[in-house]
């Protein structure tokens, strides 16, 4: 049986598992992480691809979202970046209907 073991956890290492384990059911996947790291609680918010991703593990964006407490970020504005009293947005590409 072929072995995959993740080192480190948090968004990136549970993602990863779970694609992995999704896409090779076979496989033995393991993550490790530490208990000593405290989750990052900086209230994140997720680009509209990550659909895509939750579609490839059979996910409801609904349930994901009511679950984390999440939303979908479009953009980011930047207010005083060149000059004080001026913004500009950076738009994440086009929403996903």
């Amino acid at each position: 049986m072929m072995k995959i073991i993740i080192v480190g956890g948090g968004s990136a290492g549970w993602m990863t598992a779970a694609t992995l384990e999704s896409q090779f059911p076979n496989y033995n996947i393991s993550l490790i992480e530490s208990k000593n790291i405290k989750t990052i609680g900086v209230g994140e918010s997720t680009l509209q691809p990550i659909q895509q991703w939750m579609t490839l593990l059979g996910i409801k964006d609904s349930d994901f979202l009511k679950h984390v407490d999440g939303s979908y970020k479009l953009s980011i504005k930047f207010t005083d970046f060149y000059k004080k009293g001026e913004y500009f947005h950076y738009p994440f590409g086009f929403p996903e209907i």
